[in-house]
């Protein structure tokens, strides 16, 4: 079932039935993948959206994200769409971009080598399947690893377009510059 659900239509309300509205800072809306207007969330590379993350799987349990990205530019960030604590012990889970679509798991990291094309929106897809298996869809081309570690994401805020070292705002160490659609867990 869905934990989280962000179809962004206007606003960053939770449609999951969770109650998980993000709460938005800087980012504006602008038109989604089919052209419909206040669709979607344009990250100009100051802003994020936080939602409370009493809901996010945690420990080492299965979990799935999924949302459409389109860069402006090519990011160089490790956590575009996460959650958990940033330091090298797998605390971290999420998606993020270096040269290509990366999983980011605390320095128990994933670069796949799938391509996220700047100026166009692309449906990604992050999958783990305990005991430590990544699979990682972009535009329909697929990634696979098995990590190094079990990952054991403590709790924490749900994050989306920011990184931050200690899980506080003030604290956000790179920032997403695009749009973002459709978020799923």
């Amino acid at each position: 079932p869905l934990a989280y659900y962000y179809p962004f239509d206007g606003n960053a309300v939770d449609h999951s039935g969770h109650g998980h509205d993000g709460m938005v800072n800087g980012a504006t809306l602008v038109a989604d993948r089919y052209g419909t207007p206040q669709s979607a969330y344009l990250f100009n590379g100051t802003a994020w959206i936080e939602a409370v993350g009493d809901s996010l799987p945690i420990g080492n349990s299965d979990r799935t994200l999924t949302m459409w990205l389109n860069p402006t530019v090519e990011n160089a960030l490790t956590g575009i769409v996460y959650w958990g604590q940033q330091n090298c012990t797998g605390n971290m889970w999420g998606f993020g971009y270096l040269k290509s679509a990366v999983f980011w798991g605390g320095c128990d990291d994933f670069t796949s080598g799938l391509a996220l094309p700047a100026g166009a929106w692309s449906f990604v897809a992050l999958r783990f399947t305990g005991p430590n298996h990544l699979h990682m869809r972009v535009n329909g081309q697929a990634a696979d690893q098995d990590l190094a570690a079990n990952p054991m994401t403590p709790a924490s805020a749900l994050w989306i377009g920011a990184q931050t070292d200690t899980n506080q705002a003030a604290d956000f160490t790179a920032y997403y510059n695009g749009a973002i659609d459709s978020v799923r867990i």
